[in-house]
């Protein structure tokens, strides 16, 4: 796998950008107040819309004026900006690094996380990427972590098949169901966390909150790790 590509933009504005391999990343010497917009277009790359502050003229260094920019990014999954504000954009799909991490959390919660919930949880998820896809291995590895951490001393089998049923269909499950699936980890078809991989992976799932991600989504990074 490639090493991680950092740039650096916001300075000249109409910049296009390639990653690699990788988590890659773009910082931006602008704040993220000057953003105008971030689109993802239908080939995948996401166009990044801000406005770039000229002092120029001005001898107290006041603002003078500005240009409208917009720079096209390529296989780039994170962005910063100079106020400290964090946007992840590889979380279209959950075999995408952060992807992963918002699905298992859509899953087992029914709502977008907090900034700082999805930091820790695409740090995870980070720590385990060892390939340029996030495959269901992983998936399944970072499910149970999280079910390690938000349910320290363990939850029956169905109450788990409730919760994932619930939040991604749309409905508790009547009792045929709930025994279905119930048995599924009974039987060692799926563990725990292989079923809960199962359902952040359904576009029952994904489908919730598609609409609610195409300008990426903030996060906090833990320990100061960006990418």
């Amino acid at each position: 796998m490639d090493s991680p590509v950092s740039q650096h933009g916001g300075k000249s504005g109409n910049v296009s950008f390639y990653g690699g391999n990788n988590v890659d990343t773009v910082s931006y010497a602008v704040p993220y107040s000057q953003v105008s917009s971030i689109v993802q277009s239908k080939d995948g790359s996401w166009a990044i819309n801000y406005n770039i502050i000229s002092t120029s003229g001005s001898k107290d260094g006041s603002k003078s004026g500005s240009t409208a920019a917009t720079d096209s990014l390529h296989g780039i999954e994170r962005v910063s900006f100079s106020d400290g504000i964090y946007v992840a954009l590889d979380i279209a799909s959950p075999n995408q690094v952060a992807g992963a991490a918002l699905a298992l959390l859509y899953a087992g919660f029914n709502s977008l996380p907090d900034a700082k919930t999805f930091g820790h949880w695409i740090a995870k998820a980070d720590d385990i990427n060892d390939s340029p896809t996030f495959d269901n291995l992983k998936i399944e590895s970072l499910a149970q972590t999280m079910l390690k951490e938000y349910v320290p001393e363990g939850i029956s089998d169905s109450s788990l098949v409730n919760i994932l049923y619930t939040n991604v269909v749309g409905h508790v499950p009547d009792d045929s169901t709930l025994n279905y699936f119930t048995q599924l980890i009974a039987d060692n078809t799926y563990t725990q966390a292989g079923l809960s991989a199962l359902a952040a992976e359904s576009s029952l799932n994904t489908d919730q909150y598609a609409n609610l991600i195409g300008n990426g989504l903030q996060y906090v990074p833990e320990h100061g790790k960006v990418g």
